[in-house]
């Protein structure tokens, strides 16, 4: 019978270029070459057939021990759970809302509430903040939250059709990076960050707000 770590599939993202080398022993290197203003989200995208054939999945960001300090992860602590989030990437009696508002503006506010809508979700109860997609899950959740979460929004996001609420989302975000505008010009075709990573940051939160998740806070 496999081991709980063979059914765990976790992934660190690298870019060409870089050094390849995981973090952390549990986890596998995904060399991201479709960079864009979606960042890590386009990579969790890309990943979902992964979602199909393990019990648990997560996908960590390149930067997350430079912004976090070393990774520690513990397959007997994961295991109790049906969603774990790493350590320092959550916060509870935590009014989400505020403190995005206080990082990005009252336009990032107006944007995540027409998210929010476009999914029939309510952001009345956003008390736990969910930061930089850092969960590993069981894949039937992940497999959720991709389908009826991300990829709606997604889509929402990319849909020329609403031109005005395009064009808001591609406007300067509220946020001062480590990214230059150089650096950014050749990522994601705009010399600034735009509010699309911001709002699907928070896209989690939303997601544990409206579903009773067994998880490790």
């Amino acid at each position: 019978m496999p081991s709980f770590a063979q059914n765990l599939k976790l992934y660190q993202i690298c870019y060409e270029g870089e050094s390849s080398k995981p973090i952390h022993p549990l986890l596998n290197c995904y060399t991201n070459k479709n960079i864009n203003h979606l960042f890590e989200n386009q990579v969790i995208l890309d990943l979902r057939t992964e979602c199909d054939v393990n019990d648990y999945f997560g996908v960590i960001s390149t930067n997350f021990e430079k912004k976090n300090g070393p990774l520690d992860l513990q397959i007997s602590e994961i295991a109790q759970f049906d969603l774990y989030v790493l350590p320092g990437k959550c916060r509870q009696k935590h009014n989400v809302l505020d403190v995005a508002r206080g990082f990005h503006g009252d336009e990032w506010i107006s944007l995540f509430e027409i998210m929010a809508k476009n999914l029939g979700k309510s952001i009345d109860n956003l008390h736990t903040g969910i930061y930089e997609n850092a969960v590993i899950c069981k894949t039937k959740i992940f497999k959720d939250y991709i389908d009826n979460y991300l990829k709606p929004t997604v889509e929402l996001f990319e849909n020329k059709t609403t031109l005005k609420l395009y064009n808001r989302l591609w406007s300067r975000c509220q946020y001062e990076g480590k990214q230059t505008p150089e650096q950014l010009l050749v990522k994601i075709g705009v010399p600034f960050y735009t509010y699309h990573p911001f709002l699907l940051e928070r896209l989690w939160s939303l997601y544990y707000a409206n579903n009773e998740i067994n998880c490790n806070f």
